[in-house]
């Protein structure tokens, strides 16, 4: 049994690099802090989900980082108590928002009830929201193509982004057309979203292709296995 469940221990807690990539090359811009995946699917099943989120937002104001790398939190849903409910998960939020940029994410399969909060908890927290696990063809790419104004209009607001995932490009990276009909989509959705990440970087290759989509006035934000590698040492260095 996981200790922590029964107040013993906290969890385990990981950072992973989210990097910058633009013209000027790559800097780490934030780190996702987040349990590992067998304590996270041990507390979900035992209906703490939100208890281990309150664990982890306070715990990432421990984190030893320069003040311009933000955080990525996850929303937790599907909860039989909703987060914006919780009031120790919001005070946690607003007081590590208040010392660095904290980036609240939505699961692609969020329902419209947890969008709703999500905008909620971001006006009451100050914290930045990200649609996690954008694909096309899965809710969250159907979410943002049927609110796309609303995205922009919101974004005037409180900062909202997207992460747009590599995998489904993983087999075809080659095929022009297809990243070319990629390329369109990120620079539509970037117009509309105040950042863009692309996840999934798991070698050079995918790195470097990405340079196509960098242009003046854009940058992206990139995360995977490969940039977990690339920066590991530095993260602990900090």
């Amino acid at each position: 049994m996981d200790e922590s469940l029964n107040g013993q221990t906290e969890p385990r807690f990981h950072c992973e690099p989210i990097v910058r990539f633009s013209t000027s090359g790559l800097k780490l811009a934030a780190v996702e802090f987040m349990a590992g995946g067998p304590t996270a699917a041990t507390w979900k099943a035992r209906g703490k989900l939100l208890e281990l989120d309150c664990l982890a937002a306070e715990a990432a104001r421990r984190l030893k980082l320069p003040e311009h790398v933000a955080v990525h939190l996850n929303l937790p849903v599907g909860e039989p108590t909703r987060a914006l409910d919780s009031q120790r998960y919001l005070s946690a939020l607003k007081i590590l928002s208040e010392e660095r940029r904290v980036v609240l994410e939505i699961p692609e399969y969020a329902q419209a009830q947890d969008f709703a909060d999500a905008f909620e908890i971001a006006r009451l927290t100050g914290v930045c929201l990200v649609v996690d696990d954008l694909a096309p063809g899965n809710q969250a790419w159907q979410w943002v193509e049927d609110n796309l104004r609303q995205c922009a209009d919101a974004g005037r607001a409180i900062a909202y982004g997207g992460k747009f995932d590599w995998v489904y490009f993983q087999s075809s990276v080659r095929d022009g057309a297809r990243w070319d009909d990629f390329c369109q989509h990120v620079h539509r959705f970037g117009d509309a979203l105040c950042s863009v990440t692309i996840e999934g970087i798991e070698n050079v290759r995918h790195l470097l292709s990405l340079g196509a989509l960098v242009r003046p006035g854009i940058t992206f934000d990139v995360q995977g296995f490969f940039l977990n590698d690339l920066f590991k040492d530095r993260i602990k260095r900090m």
